[in-house]
């Protein structure tokens, strides 16, 4: 399973490539690419981790295709262009990944034998009671739509704006805005009214 980002406080690293390596990188050098790879790795990995939060067992799987993406596009990225490359790098994390939730279909799936377990017998309300607000959150997350999902991820652990959201999910601002509304809300109904 993979661990949420470590929200520590201290110092953080820069979230961007100096514009040396990023040019080395663009041209295949392999110990830039490497350090685009250590720099982004986590953050990449935390968000394909919260939008796959109900199938842990392809975040690997689904974080290496997202880099090997990234690399092979890294070419097109243009520094001088109105995104920054964490954004850029982000925003192909999330689209490939909502992809792969689409194709799929594994919400619905997971959804329905989630609620048949719930309601197979008492265990499955003493379960839920058992919760910790942690797992009552990482639930919630999973029964999002996808799209609600990554709005909410992008906003909440990768601080992106509601403009670079929209460019990132190509939607409109008040979708942006509606979207992360509606997440908050589904949020804070599952862990029992708690902000």
């Amino acid at each position: 399973m993979v661990s949420p980002p470590d929200d520590a406080p201290g110092p953080r690293p820069s979230s961007e490539l100096d514009s040396r390596t990023l040019v080395a990188a663009q041209r295949g050098d392999r110990a830039a690419r490497g350090a685009f790879i250590a720099l982004y790795e986590r953050r990449v990995t935390a968000l394909v981790g919260r939008l796959l939060v109900s199938r842990p067992d392809l975040v690997a799987d689904a974080v290496q295709d997202v880099f090997v993406k990234l690399l092979t596009e890294l070419h097109r990225f243009e520094p001088d262009g109105p995104a920054r490359l964490s954004t850029w790098a982000l925003t192909v994390a999330a689209r490939q990944n909502l992809d792969r939730l689409r194709r799929l279909g594994t919400e619905r799936r997971l959804l329905e034998a989630g609620e048949a377990d719930d309601h197979a017998g008492p265990s499955g309300v003493g379960r839920v009671e058992a919760l910790d607000l942690g797992a009552r959150v990482t639930a919630a997350m999973a029964a999002l739509p996808a799209d609600h999902r990554a709005v909410l991820v992008l906003r909440a652990y990768h601080d992106l704006d509601y403009d670079e959201i929209a460019a990132a999910l190509e939607i409109p601002v008040g979708t942006v805005k509606s979207r992360l509304g509606r997440a908050r809300e589904a949020l804070k109904r599952a862990v029992g009214g708690q902000p």
